[in-house]
């Protein structure tokens, strides 16, 4: 809230102060009080006027009204604001410094004109601002940096309390999706190269454990951006990289740990109960297998399930990588963790990190990002709870003991 603000609400006060107080001198009972403003129901706290002028029924309310007590009603403003932001996308750049200044909190907003990039950064804070119920801080800086040295997708600059995002454009982003799966699907996964091939020509056969709706709507969105690649924004094909991502993904966890895949069927509630089962080996009988055994293990798991009637699948869509502002949760999650944590004492621990094999293969279940150092893990770990991932308690013990920021559930 601003000063003008609470300006208003004053001297809405002492308007209705004084009206009840000529009203009682004239003998007719008036409801009005000393720190108290009656609120129209139909109107939100939140109106844009919520101090209109009122009309005032002699000897009667403010229309039909709830009684607040000021005091109340400052702190909540205040200290929690507007608890959920609902998203619109600006129409002009205006509109979207504007949100991202008044609504966000955001001191400098500069997307260089580029307004579907202020569109997808503002529509990415505003997820992470809801997350939070609004109890949370931002950079002072947000902005879009277009230079040569730009490495990556986006950074956080601690010094300079600022996040930085690349601007992106269709090529750029379907040749880095092309080079996936030219260069290392080729090489590595043909199978998920020839789904892919069959996918453009609208003919192509399910992978068994994954999530055959997930397939369907991959397809489908290779299918359309084929043929329709014009009604294709940029963070639509970013999107849609994400996804192939994904599949890419699956196959690169069940070859290095295939743990995790197990891990997700046993915790997820449409299969827990029928893994229960005797029939079924437990998660710690499972752990101590060796991976190639733990793979054969995970089909035998869906073969068994199969069998009971109930097809169990991989969900690719739940991979941190397949959000679409995954990039934006990452970079924010180094700055809450550098809130609490040096960028010193984490460069320390590096070597550590990197040399240790337990470290690594917890890391490992987070991406293979995370295994380069303990601010990525974290801040790859952070960016999947921000999407609804759930970690098992050694990934969540490894982030702990490196300060990670606490996410609301």
């Amino acid at each position: 809230m601003n000063e003008n603000y609470w300006e208003r609400f004053d001297t809405r006060l002492t308007w209705l102060t004084t009206q009840r107080t000529a009203l009682q001198k004239n003998g007719t009972q008036a409801y009005y009080a000393p720190l108290v403003y009656e609120l129209p129901q139909q109107e939100s706290i939140f109106t844009s006027n919520p101090f209109a002028q009122p009309t005032i029924p002699p000897g009667g309310n403010v229309g039909k009204s709830k009684t607040v007590n000021i005091q109340q009603f400052r702190r909540y403003n205040i200290n929690t604001g507007h608890q959920v932001l609902k998203f619109q996308k600006a129409e002009t750049m205006q509109e979207a410094v504007n949100y991202a200044r008044t609504k966000l909190g955001i001191k400098n907003f500069n997307m260089q004109n580029d307004l579907e990039l202020a569109n997808w950064v503002n529509e990415g804070l505003t997820a992470i601002y809801n997350k939070y119920k609004g109890k949370v801080p931002m950079p002072s800086n947000v902005i879009k940096d277009g230079s040569k040295d730009m490495i990556g997708d986006a950074y956080y600059n601690l010094n300079r309390d600022t996040l930085a995002i690349a601007p992106d454009n269709k090529k750029k982003v379907l040749t880095r999706l092309l080079r996936n799966i030219e260069n290392t699907w080729e090489s590595s996964n043909r199978p998920l190269t020839r789904w892919y091939k069959r996918a453009l020509k609208e003919d192509y056969s399910q992978i068994p454990y994954i999530d055959p709706k997930f397939q369907k709507q991959v397809a489908q969105h290779i299918q359309e951006f084929q043929h329709f690649p014009e009604i294709f924004e940029v963070t639509d094909v970013k999107q849609l990289y994400h996804e192939i991502n994904a599949l890419l993904e699956t196959k690169h966890i069940l070859k290095t740990n295939p743990m995790k895949l197990i891990a997700d069927l046993y915790n997820n509630p449409k299969y827990k109960k029928a893994l229960e089962s005797p029939e079924f080996k437990s998660l710690v009988q499972i752990s101590r297998l060796d991976k190639d055994e733990q793979k054969q293990e995970f089909y035998k798991i869906l073969d068994k399930l199969k069998e009971k009637g109930i097809n169990a699948y991989v969900e690719p869509q739940k991979f941190a990588e397949n959000n679409k502002f995954h990039v934006i949760f990452h970079e924010y999650g180094h700055f809450m963790h550098f809130k609490t944590t040096s960028f010193e004492s984490l460069k320390e621990h590096t070597d550590e990190f990197k040399s240790n094999p337990r470290k690594q293969n917890t890391a490992e279940q987070v991406s293979g990002y995370a295994k380069s150092e303990p601010m990525e893990f974290v801040a790859e770990v952070y960016a999947g709870m921000l999407n609804g991932e759930k970690y098992s308690p050694e990934v969540m013990r490894l982030y702990r003991s490196y300060n990670g920021p606490t996410v609301p559930q």
